[in-house]
C-alpha cells in the first residue's frame, strides 16, 4: 500500500517521504517525496500547496502504519527532479511522469538553519554524511568516518541530530544536522583517541567523548 500525500483538491500516491517535526514551522516539514508515475495536474497541485505562504497543511497517511500527519507548507521552493514515462500511454490528463521533490538544504552545510542527509544513491546516510563534510566544509574527512560522525552527532542529543520520518514502498533512511555542531572537535578528539584512522578506519566506542562546552 503507498503512502499518500493530499491538499484541499488532489490526492497523490507516495513511493518515498521523509518529513521531520521543526520548532520553526511548528509544525511538520516534507524533506523528501517521491511519486510513482502521476500525472503532472497532480503533482503541480501539491508542490503548489508545498511552497505556497498559506497556513493551511497538507495530510500525508501511511495505512502500513495506520497514521497521518499535518505537512506545513515550507514557503519555498523544493528542487523538483521530473522524467517523462514514455511506457505509460499519453491520456487527456498528459503524460504520466515520474517525480520526485527534495528540501532544499538537503546535502547543503551552508544554509543557516541545520542541513539533511538522505540515504540515496546507494550510499548509507554516514557516507553521505562524510562526503558532504569533504566537500563543503574545511574539516578533513574520509568517507569510512562517517559511521563515527554520525555517532557523534547523535551523542550530542536531538537538538543537534534528529532522524527523519519516513516510510512507504521504498522507505529511505535520513537525518537533520544542525548549522552548529563542531564537526572540527569530533573530528580531532577521534584522531586523538584512536577511533578514527588515517587509514579511513572508524571505531565507534561504548561512549563517545563529546567536549564538555557542546554538551546539551
Amino acid at each position: 500500500m503507498f503512502a499518500t500525500i493530499r491538499n484541499d483538491s488532489v490526492t497523490a500516491e507516495l513511493l518515498s517521504y521523509a518529513f521531520i517535526y521543526t520548532k520553526e514551522s511548528k509544525g511538520n516539514e516534507l524533506v523528501w517525496a517521491e511519486f510513482p508515475p502521476s500525472y503532472p495536474k497532480q503533482i503541480a497541485a501539491i508542490w503548489a500547496s508545498l511552497v505556497t505562504n498559506s497556513a493551511k497543511s497538507l495530510t500525508l497517511a501511511d495505512g502500513d502504519k495506520g497514521k497521518s500527519w499535518n505537512i506545513q507548507p515550507l514557503k519555498r521552493a523544493y528542487r523538483r527532479f521530473v522524467v517523462d514515462c514514455p511506457n505509460l500511454g499519453q491520456t487527456r490528463q498528459g503524460q504520466p511522469k515520474f517525480a520526485r521533490l527534495v528540501h532544499p538544504n538537503v546535502g547543503k552545510t551552508d544554509t543557516g538553519q541545520g542541513f539533511f542527509i538522505l540515504d540515496r544513491f546507494g550510499h548509507s546516510p554516514a557516507e553521505l554524511l562524510a562526503a558532504t563534510l569533504e566537500h563543503h566544509t574545511s574539516c578533513p574527512m574520509m568517507v569510512g568516518w562517517g559511521e563515527y560522525m554520525l555517532a557523534a552527532a547523535q551523542a550530542l542529543g536531538t537538538t543537534f541530530c534528529n532522524k527523519l520520518t519516513t516510510g512507504s514502498q521504498f522507505p529511505v533512511e535520513g537525518y537533520w544536522f544542525a548549522g552548529d555542531i563542531p564537526w572540527k572537535d569530533i573530528v580531532a578528539t577521534g584522531v586523538e583517541k584512536g577511533y578514527l584512522t588515517l587509514e579511513g578506519n572508524s571505531f565507534i566506542p561504548a561512549e563517545i567523548p563529546i567536549k564538555q562546552e557542546v554538551v546539551v
